[in-house]
């Protein structure tokens, strides 16, 4: 039952409600599974490019970020084609993906520098530091509740991605703070408004292709990291 049998062949006629077997097709390509020398080999060659990017930006006499974050990108780009054997169609487009994800960031970031830029020539930033004196008093503690606690919210609802910590670092090493305790403070206090920071750019762009792309689900996602955070 369920065969025919033909002159030349005998082949099987699939029952009604019995899945299909799946076959690759000659345009998919399969999965990559990993390089020709093992696990341990593919985390090492997978890790070379940002090995790279240390290096070379620790050395004695660093590359700048302009040459050396596109030599890792590359390089990452190498080790996928010639060591992976990714498909390099797929590998293109990704990268054309990755270059348009980036813009979002990209435009954000330049706002906020532009924003800086602006209050720097227009002396306001010499105005704020005056009146913030005045106001604290020069007490390290208030200085710091008010540049690097109150002022990365106005910032992060403007702009986020870590630019009120880029833009109060320097105001209050200016002002005398010690540079690594200040980035370090900086860092964990810009923690609290990333939320809902940017109008909730971090959430739909750090989960959006994690998750459903769904207001609700992105709402949800908000409302559940506001307690824990603050």
């Amino acid at each position: 039952k369920g065969l025919h049998r033909g002159p030349a062949q005998l082949h099987r006629v699939p029952r009604a409600g019995s899945p299909r077997r799946r076959t690759m097709s000659s345009a998919e390509s399969p999965p990559v599974n990993g390089g020709p020398w093992g696990p341990f080999m593919d985390v090492i060659m997978c890790l070379l490019p940002i090995i790279a990017l240390v290096i070379a930006t620790l050395k004695p006499n660093p590359w700048p970020t302009t040459t050396s974050l596109p030599v890792a990108a590359v390089l990452m780009w190498v080790v996928t084609l010639a060591y992976l054997g990714a498909d390099p169609l797929q590998t293109c487009a990704l990268v054309i993906k990755g270059l348009l994800s980036a813009w979002t960031p990209i435009t954000i970031v330049a706002g906020a520098i532009f924003l800086f830029e602006c209050m720097e020539s227009s002396r306001c930033l010499d105005w704020m530091r005056v009146m913030l004196k005045s106001l604290t008093l020069s007490h390290p503690i208030a200085e710091f509740m008010l540049i690097g606690f109150a002022f990365p919210y106005l910032i992060e609802g403007a702009s986020g991605f870590g630019t009120p910590a880029a833009l109060a670092a320097p105001m209050l090493m200016s002002m005398g703070h010690p540079k690594l305790e200040t980035v370090c403070a900086l860092l964990l206090t810009n923690t609290f408004a990333t939320v809902f920071g940017a109008v909730g750019t971090p959430v739909w762009f750090g989960f959006g292709d994690a998750v459903e792309d769904d207001p609700a689900t992105l709402r949800a996602i908000g409302w559940g990291g506001a307690p824990l955070l603050g």
